[in-house]
């Protein structure tokens, strides 16, 4: 799904290490459950989370938590489309050569990744990789919807952006906030992926899928002839028949 960003003051952290965006999401999506079942007690302890691109982020995030977060509701799984994975190395290495080989889908995604990490991480000097121009646009992408973060980044090299690489330093702050975990999952993973998905790109899925077969972590993975919206749709027998499985007999 494709989100736009708060005002800044309702999501800027003054602390000097902020949770975990893993455990922001995957805790808000458990609770949210909780709040369900407060309201109406005759709901089921049964649940599963599905989510698309940031959903599907989310939801692996709430896979890797739901059952020792909420021990009294009965987590059964997850699915997830176009969910990113592995970016920070995608990321940590852009600087100011930088070649303009990404479209503005992906740029307004940078831009987006950046501003959440000045929210997360108010003491990573991010200021100091930017150009004035690279600050502009970080500032804008903490208050633009997508739309008009795109047309923004349309005519931006992120190239532009930067007075130096942002390196290791940068993935190791952003892979803390933001990368999907490769062990801990107590409940089965199905993940779904476009062949032609330009935003959450099939290499970097293929990565976490190989993390967490090496991991022996309980998933199933389809790919998709596909681009980033469509995967949903094409995946839906597919995952359909997951969910059922998932509470089959019970």
């Amino acid at each position: 799904m494709r989100v736009g960003r708060p005002r800044r003051s309702a999501v800027r952290c003054t602390c000097p290490r902020a949770r975990p965006r893993r455990r922001v999401a995957g805790h808000g999506v458990t609770d949210m459950v909780r709040a369900a079942r407060a309201v109406v007690p005759a709901l089921s302890k049964r649940w599963f989370v599905a989510g698309q691109s940031q959903g599907g982020h989310a939801a692996l995030f709430t896979a890797n938590l739901a059952t020792e977060y909420a021990p009294e509701l009965d987590f059964r799984g997850a699915v997830a489309h176009g969910a990113p994975a592995n970016l920070a190395g995608l990321v940590s290495v852009i600087g100011p050569s930088f070649p303009p080989v990404l479209g503005a889908e992906m740029k307004t995604y940078v831009a987006y990744i950046l501003a959440g990490l000045q929210a997360s991480r108010p003491d990573f000097d991010l200021q100091s990789y930017l150009t004035p121009l690279g600050r502009s646009v970080v500032a804008d992408a903490a208050e633009l919807c997508y739309d008009d973060m795109a047309t923004r980044m349309n005519n931006i090299e992120l190239g532009e952006m930067f007075t130096k690489q942002l390196g290791e330093p940068f993935r190791q702050a952003w892979d803390a906030i933001y990368s999907i975990p490769t062990t801990g999952y107590h409940r089965p993973l199905f993940i779904a992926q476009g062949e032609n998905d330009t935003t959450s790109l099939p290499a970097l899925t293929d990565k976490l899928v190989e993390d967490l077969a090496a991991n022996g972590q309980p998933h199933t993975y389809r790919t998709y002839p596909t681009g980033h919206l469509g995967t949903p749709e094409a995946a839906l027998s597919d995952t359909t028949a997951f969910a059922r499985q998932l509470f089959a007999g019970r």
